[in-house]
């Protein structure tokens, strides 16, 4: 028999025309029973589901085809609602578990929260936490497609079902975040005497549910604080997991970019104050001007720090009380800077940034200038022979030239330059501006600056 004519069989199967079904007790089930069953399943049957149940109770709902499915996930895959619910209050828990991998995998969102929603689930879902089975990393696999230690939560986190993640967050599940690379307790070393590859990978997954943008929006209170922070672990992680080092720096750069996408979403100055000037933990309603994005500036999160909304706020804050001095002329804006430079002294305007940082440039600036001609003025001294006869009077200088007779300071030569004891011009005006350089300094400590 050709196989095109199997569907056509499989289809008449369905109501007894083809197959040799023997109608005898339940404990003498045969196959071909369980064949017609997982076909009327497969087809979207319900009536002949239901026959076949109402016939036969002993008939094996957890049966499987060639493949390896059960009728549930047969069900699942079609997305076949009615007979979902129909096999949900059947099938084993495992199977339920397995059920609701699959449509969480599948997209299948509907699928999924009818299956977490079913009484039978939940009793299930109860009675593993009583019994600590939570985490299933020892637990053996049974031919599933997804390893026994992933989670609904974890999978939904992954997949950014954030339906399905509200849900189980909800009821109070979470996440367990993994121990810290090279823990030396003793569940670590359990897992790794067990597993090494497996505690990686279970290690690597609960990480991308961790880092998933469902998971931190929905669980956080604090989604820039936490993806900040699980970022920089994410990144010291990839130098430890060298072998996963690519998935856990695409993880970290993922929750860069997200919240970015954040920061798309901030419409008002007043929200974009309260996302950038946030300290200390979530819970505490603690703000301190530019508090985030210096955070942000330590950790290198560039792309946060370049963001239009963030260089927007710097912008502002550089010219406080001062934002129409970039729309001017250029005329203007020089007569406005020569301005601030002679108004350097003043006090409190020096708390703007823009005026601080023009003074403080051209103050450096000043600062060199009087030193090269503090140096200049030195070297005409030392050059003058007239100056040299005056101050070889001086003490010092006597002392020095009988020292070099004596040879005791023949390396420099007669010629060596001293500094005269007479303070120059230059030399007061560099004593005067580190005196004034320093009570700036205090009164800027004393009056706190703006940013």
């Amino acid at each position: 028999m050709s196989s095109e004519h199997l569907p056509h069989m499989a289809s008449r199967s369905l109501h007894g025309s083809t197959l040799n079904i023997d109608h005898g007790q339940p404990d003498s089930l045969s196959p071909q029973v369980e064949d017609e069953f997982l076909h009327a399943v497969d087809f979207g049957d319900v009536a002949a589901v239901k026959d076949l149940l109402e016939k036969y109770p002993g008939l094996n709902v957890d049966c499987t085809d060639p493949l390896g499915r059960t009728p549930l996930r047969l069900a699942v895959k079609n997305e076949n609602k009615e007979l979902v619910e129909l096999l949900l209050s059947l099938s084993s828990p495992d199977n339920m578990n397995e059920a609701v991998l699959q449509a969480i995998d599948s997209g299948a969102t509907n699928i999924a929260e009818i299956t977490l929603r079913h009484p039978r689930y939940l009793e299930a879902s109860k009675r593993m936490r009583r019994m600590g089975d939570v985490e299933g990393f020892f637990k053996p696999e049974r031919g599933s497609q997804f390893p026994s230690y992933v989670t609904p939560l974890i999978l939904a986190a992954q997949k950014n079902e954030y339906p399905i993640v509200q849900l189980l967050l909800q009821r109070g599940e979470s996440i367990i975040r993994p121990h810290k690379f090279g823990c030396g307790c003793q569940e670590c070393i359990n897992k790794q005497k067990f597993d090494q590859l497996r505690s990686a990978k279970c290690r690597l997954d609960a990480y991308m549910g961790l880092a998933s943008e469902a998971y931190v929006s929905l669980y956080s209170k604090d989604p820039f604080l936490t993806a900040f922070e699980l970022a920089q672990e994410l990144r010291q992680l990839a130098d430890s997991e060298v072998f996963f080092k690519k998935e856990y720096t695409d993880l970290a750069d993922k929750l860069s970019n997200y919240v970015v996408k954040l920061l798309d979403r901030v419409w008002t100055h007043r929200e974009l104050s309260a996302v950038l000037d946030k300290c200390g933990a979530p819970q505490d309603d603690v703000y301190e001007s530019l508090s985030r994005f210096k955070m942000a500036v330590e950790l290198e999160e560039k792309l946060f720090v370049a963001h239009p909304n963030c260089q927007q706020r710097i912008e502002r804050c550089w010219y406080e009380g001062l934002e129409k001095y970039t729309h001017q002329t250029w005329p203007k804006i020089l007569a406005l800077t020569a301005l601030f430079i002679l108004g350097y002294p003043a006090g409190r305007l020096l708390n703007v940034p823009i005026i601080k940082f023009v003074s403080h440039a051209i103050s450096f600036f000043v600062y060199l200038i009087l030193i090269i001609i503090s140096c200049i003025e030195q070297m005409e001294l030392t050059s003058n022979e007239n100056t040299l006869k005056i101050r070889y009077n001086q003490t010092v200088y006597r002392v020095y030239h009988e020292l070099i007779k004596k040879d005791k300071y023949h390396l420099y030569g007669e010629d060596f330059p001293l500094r005269n004891f007479d303070p120059t011009v230059s030399e007061i005006m560099i004593i005067l501006w580190i005196i004034g350089n320093y009570a700036h300094s205090r009164m800027s400590r004393t009056l706190g600056s703006r940013i």
